[in-house]
């Protein structure tokens, strides 16, 4: 209840002689009047802390999200480093007819292509390194 009600309240109940109320009655109702404002303002307030907590919580969720999806983006980052860094040695090797070198980046390659990401039929993923640079392999080849 704001200022002007509860003003018009007020003088209304002392500006009523034909009315038979003692002081006792008058203050009891004023009182009545505060206390009902006063639930009032604990409802809205309770109100307002549970829409805070369910705000906090969504904003809790999106943070949790965000890292998530920057660790993925940083790792596929991480694993296209590789392959970019594997590529370009195998055709330096490719260049330089180090035929043996090729050889070996080829069992890489092959891992990195394959299906099941060389980790034996395991159908999460494996964990390779390739160039020293430790990524995650999934099972569709497109290093996740």
């Amino acid at each position: 209840m704001n200022y002007n009600i509860q003003h018009y309240a007020v003088s209304s109940l002392l500006h009523l002689p034909q009315m038979d109320l003692d002081w006792h009655q008058v203050m009891e109702l004023i009182q009545r009047l505060f206390e009902a404002e006063l639930g009032k303002k604990r409802e809205r307030t309770r109100v307002m802390e549970e829409r805070l907590r369910a705000d906090i919580a969504a904003l809790d969720a999106k943070e949790n999200e965000r890292l998530m999806l920057a660790s993925e983006r940083d790792q596929k980052l991480a694993v296209k480093k590789a392959v970019d860094k594997l590529v370009s040695e195998f055709l330096q090797a490719e260049g330089n007819k180090n035929f043996d070198a090729q050889k070996a980046m080829e069992k890489d390659i092959v891992a990195l292509m394959s299906p099941d990401g060389g980790d034996g039929g395991n159908t999460g993923g494996s964990d390779s390194s390739v160039n020293g640079v430790a990524i995650m392999v999934g099972k569709d080849g497109d290093g996740q």
